[in-house]
């Protein structure tokens, strides 16, 4: 039976029961379940063996290919079948290599320490007191390392490498706390992270084209080695192995794989993309769709789509036929699941005729179309997709 929506939005007229709230009764739409790495289907072959190529050698794997093709919910797949928890980086304009590990918040820390100032004495209040010059030093060097640490939040690749050490390695640092903070302990979002244990993450950086040129050549070495440092922390170095140059087996074990995505809007440079395994992921074709809906949609048990096969067949036709012509912002294969989920919540199947009183068509623009010149010509590549 088709699921029926319990509030709809009409956008006229008074509300029925002004005194109640509306919100409880919303039939919200399951796009979560949507996004479980259970259900990610790959059927190409040749990108089984770059995955699995980039697992053998330890290498980074560089997914390039248009927006929407599935790079990064790959990334979760691979967490999901290596046992390991994600960590998801995503990359910005502003991005810079350091943030890649961590992250230094100077305004709270500038706070902290005018708020602290008047109990904090300087070197020049010490010799006047006649403290021993050195000791006092070191005193206040293990304060700074202290205090800093309250100012630090460890992300991306810096998270993993820190999980990968022991938490022995992390407690003589002051570490563990920070690596392992107590919010986490009961809202960690994946099944396989062991709050506070030592362990491999899958380390998901997400579309490094959008980043400055520089980011990739100034990650080149940290990658390498899986080795970074916190100059606030005294420049000790951080690092999963004892010797970088000689890893144990054991320490081998908790290398945190890095899957890095990339859109492909500006080249990479020579160096970095030497130092990955690439592969072109295109778009799925039209009998990968089909498995694709079929395993994630229709036989999905929590999530069980009711559409008649014509709406299947048509839907899926003139999907494809909009990614052919559409030159910007082709819709992805998620808006072809959203779209088809959309159609079944709203109990709505294949139908003929304009935009103006066509349901199917109206949702199809909704999910599909995400630019202006798409939606003028919305129309025109309907039309043309009916007399083919």
């Amino acid at each position: 039976m088709m699921s029926k929506l319990r509030f709809t939005f009409k956008g006229t007229g008074k509300d029925i029961n002004p005194q109640l709230p509306n919100w409880p009764n919303l039939a919200r739409l399951l796009i979560d379940k949507l996004d479980d790495p259970a259900d990610y289907f790959v059927e190409d072959e040749g990108l089984i063996a770059a995955v699995n190529t980039a697992l053998t050698l330890g290498m980074p794997l560089l997914l390039a290919g248009e927006s929407g093709v599935g790079k990064t919910q790959l990334g979760y797949r691979i967490a999901y079948e290596l046992g390991c928890g994600p960590i998801f980086f995503s990359v910005k304009s502003t991005t810079e290599a350091q943030d890649l590990f961590y992250h230094l918040d100077h305004l709270r820390r500038l706070h902290a320490a005018q708020a602290n100032s008047t109990i904090v004495l300087s070197h020049v209040t010490a010799e006047k007191l006649n403290f021993e010059t050195t000791g006092f030093a070191q005193q206040q060097k293990e304060t700074k390392l202290l205090d800093v640490r309250r100012f630090i939040r460890f992300q991306g690749l810096g998270l993993a490498i820190l999980r990968a050490m022991s938490p022995e390695q992390l407690r003589a640092m002051g570490l563990w706390e920070h690596v392992w903070p107590e919010n986490e302990r009961h809202s960690a979002d994946h099944k396989y992270i062991q709050y506070g244990q030592r362990q491999p993450s899958v380390v998901i950086i997400d579309e490094i084209d959008k980043a400055p040129m520089d980011f990739c050549n100034d990650i080149l070495e940290e990658i390498r080695r899986l080795q970074f440092v916190v100059p606030e922390l005294d420049n000790t170095p951080l690092s999963i192995y004892q010797n970088p140059k000689s890893p144990t087996e054991g320490e081998k074990q908790y290398r945190p794989q890095i899957i890095i995505t990339s859109n492909t809007t500006k080249s990479l440079p020579d160096a970095f993309l030497r130092r990955c395994i690439y592969y072109q992921m295109l778009p799925p074709t039209q009998e990968q769709l089909i498995k694709i809906i079929s395993q994630r949609l229709i036989n999905k048990e929590s999530l069980p789509v009711k559409l008649d096969t014509e709406t299947q067949e048509k839907s899926l036709s003139f999907y494809i036929h909009l990614r052919d012509v559409i030159s910007e912002k082709k819709p992805s294969t998620a808006e072809l699941l959203s779209w088809l989920l959309s159609l079944h919540e709203h109990n709505c199947g294949y139908q003929e005729g304009n935009i103006e009183d066509n349901t199917w068509l109206q949702l199809a623009q909704c999910c599909l179309i995400k630019t202006e010149q798409a939606r003028r010509q919305f129309n025109d590549y309907y039309n043309a997709w009916r007399s083919n």
